[in-house]
This record gives C-alpha cells, structure tokens and sequence, in this order.
C-alpha cells in the first residue's frame, strides 16, 4: 500500500514539474500575430481559422478583458460578457465558453484540440506545444499520441492553475 502511494505521488510530482517546465516556455506565435510593425493594418486584416470542418472569418469585438476571482472574462462594448466564440481583439483570436470564461490550454472545440495560452488566453497556431504539432489553422494534429498528452495536460493544468 505505502509503495502504489509512493509511486502516485512520485508519478504526480514528475507530471508537475512537466508541466511547470512548459508553462515556463513563452509561446510567441499566435494566432493572426505578424512581424510588422504597423499593428493598426494588421487589426484591420480578417483572420480565418477551422472550426470544426467550416473555414471561418472571426470576427472582431470591441470591449475589454475583466477578472473576476481570477477567471478571465471578456465584456464586450455593451456590457455582456461575449459567450460561446472565436474572436479577434486587436491582432490576436480568443475563445470563450458557454460561462463566457476566457480559454486558457487545451480546448476540445467542435470536435478539434485548440491551444490557448495558459496565461493571456491567445491563441496559438503553427508550432509545437507540450509536443503537439499545432498547424496554421489553430488545430492540433490529432494522433493517438497527441490525445493522450492533450488529455494529460488538461486536466493537470487546471488543477495547478
């Protein structure tokens, strides 16, 4: 019994210092970010991702970031929280649920894995993170392997946060 115990929290603490190590990495490629300069040209440029098996425009919202308990929330220009969405705030795209809660990690959206970043919300497109490949679209290369980190990181995240 104290050996399976140990083991459990051996195993617990080498997937916390996993994922504190790859919170630690700074993911610079977002989704809709460019190298130019001219922040004010890129804003106005659409940006189309996949959601689900549709090819869509997201759509730009005005208002502003709110935390509440230390959940981050974003109220649009009338005053509700916007819910249920992709949208694009200045050069970058965000999503919030049903509760208009701001995505932070791994997101199973319309049957795809998305990655947001576990601090700011972006999201992140055209790299790698926690191993998966991330194409240009926003979507994480679905492989048995990649579920099962996904599926791993997720719930490990949203404990520690």
């Amino acid at each position: 019994m104290k050996k399976i115990l140990a083991r459990r929290i051996t195993i617990s603490c080498i997937a916390v210092v996993i994922l504190v190590l790859f919170n630690a990495l700074s993911y610079k490629v977002y989704a809709g970010a460019n190298d130019t300069s001219d922040d004010k040209k890129e804003a106005k440029k659409s940006i189309v991702i996949q959601i689900g098996k549709k090819q869509k425009a997201v759509e730009t919202l005005k208002g502003s970031f709110v935390k509440k308990k230390g959940t981050k929330y974003f109220k649009k220009q009338n005053g509700k929280l916007a819910k249920n969405l992709f949208f694009k705030k200045g050069s970058n795209v965000y999503y919030v649920n049903s509760k208009g809660e701001v995505a932070l990690g791994w997101k199973k959206i319309k049957g795809h894995y998305y990655f947001f970043d576990r601090k700011s919300g972006k999201m992140v497109y055209d790299t790698k993170i926690d191993r998966v490949k991330i194409s240009k679209k926003g979507i994480a290369k679905e492989t048995k392997q990649n579920i099962a980190i996904i599926e791993v990181y997720t719930p490990l995240y949203n404990y520690y946060k």
